[in-house]
């Protein structure tokens, strides 16, 4: 139901093969929107699908204009209008310029950098090692960013409070950046769909060198400068440049940047399987590795790895293990280790058999 003196838009997806009757009428004064979906089949969520919206019916409302006392005012009707509203959700942010504390910060940490791009790649990385991510929320909360000495101060903050911390960070170093306002892939729309903060859900910073932009998301703490975060390729960022904006879509990153290669020489011995291994872990896959053993002791380090590489049987026995470039976030972790399988070849006459697909990647999995 809608007052007389507002204007709404009303954006519908996944509409086109479900079965349902729209109406519009009036009542009490009021426009009123009806949509009612008949004999629509149960949906299931599968694991690792997309998110619901991608796929279930739904319509999305939204206010573009208003009346107040005769004076009408615009709201969400086009981009232009959601990042007019989200100006000034940042017109007190880092008010006050000058800081000596941030100041001596930034010359210690691009005392060796003798370019922009390097100032960047050295703020990014300061940013990733030293403000740990935690999310606030309350209120505004999810929307205004505190200033950056206090982000600095207290070493933790959310994402608006760590993109804004980079973009001021370059600021007192002379380089220009941006802040950006984007949303992660379990969201489907696009700006012109649906210019509402319902399709915004994180802030990162930019930096343009070349006409390319390097997105500096800093809440994922293990990837390598340039990359950005797993969860915003392929999704447009409403980047601040000045008093303006654009639109730009973060690329995908190429599948051949996030690999895990391994070569294993195989000795048979006593009908037991000996192998040496190198393995080597890249992108996003070793993020997602050095996430796992952050935080482990020797044991349990060990014990992790008995489990991520094992390999034929549960008879496969790590025997030793070690790990190089841990906290290179540029280069690839390489893994050696060397272990044993035992039982696991047939032996008839003179035929030895050996079932060399050593990972059952899809074991457990069910398809309905």
């Amino acid at each position: 139901e809608v007052h007389p003196d507002v204007e709404i838009e009303v954006q519908e997806f996944n509409l086109e093969d479900a079965n349902f009757k729209f109406e519009r009428s009036k009542k009490n004064g009021k426009e009123v929107y009806e949509w009612t979906l008949t004999n629509n089949p149960t949906f299931e969520i599968e694991a690792n699908a997309p998110e619901i919206q991608y796929y279930a019916p739904h319509v999305v409302p939204r206010i573009t204009n208003y009346t107040v006392n005769g004076e009408n005012k615009k709201l969400l009707g086009t981009p232009s209008d959601l990042f007019s509203w989200y100006k000034t959700l940042l017109k007190d942010v880092n008010s006050k310029k000058g800081n000596e504390e941030l100041k001596s910060l930034i010359t210690e940490i691009t005392k060796d950098a003798k370019t922009d791009l390097e100032k960047v790649r050295k703020i990014f990385y300061w940013t990733q090692d030293n403000i740990k991510y935690i999310a606030f929320e309350e209120g505004m909360n999810g929307f205004i960013p505190r200033n950056t000495d206090q982000v600095v101060e207290q070493k933790y903050g959310d994402c608006k409070d760590m993109s804004t911390c980079i973009f001021t960070l370059l600021e007192y170093a002379d380089v220009p950046a941006s802040v950006c306002w984007i949303g992660t892939d379990d969201i489907p729309y696009t700006h012109e769909e649906l210019p509402s903060p319902m399709i915004h859900n994180h802030m990162i910073a930019a930096y343009k060198h070349e006409g390319q932009y390097f997105f500096l998301d800093a809440t994922s703490d293990r990837i390598p400068f340039g990359t950005p975060s797993i969860f915003i390729q392929g999704k447009e960022a409403m980047i601040k440049t000045g008093e303006d904006f654009e639109v730009i879509t973060v690329p995908i990153v190429e599948a051949l940047n996030n690999s895990i290669t391994e070569t294993t020489v195989l000795e048979i011995t006593d009908n037991k399987l000996i192998g040496k291994a190198k393995m080597e872990v890249s992108g996003y896959p070793k993020t997602q590795l050095h996430r796992k053993i952050a935080d482990l002791n020797e044991a349990d380090r060990f014990n992790f790895f008995s489990n991520y590489l094992k390999r034929g049987s549960n008879k496969f026995i790590l025997e030793e293990f070690n790990t190089s470039n841990n906290e290179d976030k540029e280069k690839s972790t390489i893994v050696d280790f060397n272990f044993n399988l035992d039982d696991y070849i047939f032996s008839n006459k003179d035929e030895i058999y050996v079932n060399l697909c050593f990972v059952d990647w899809f074991k457990g999995e069910k398809i309905k």
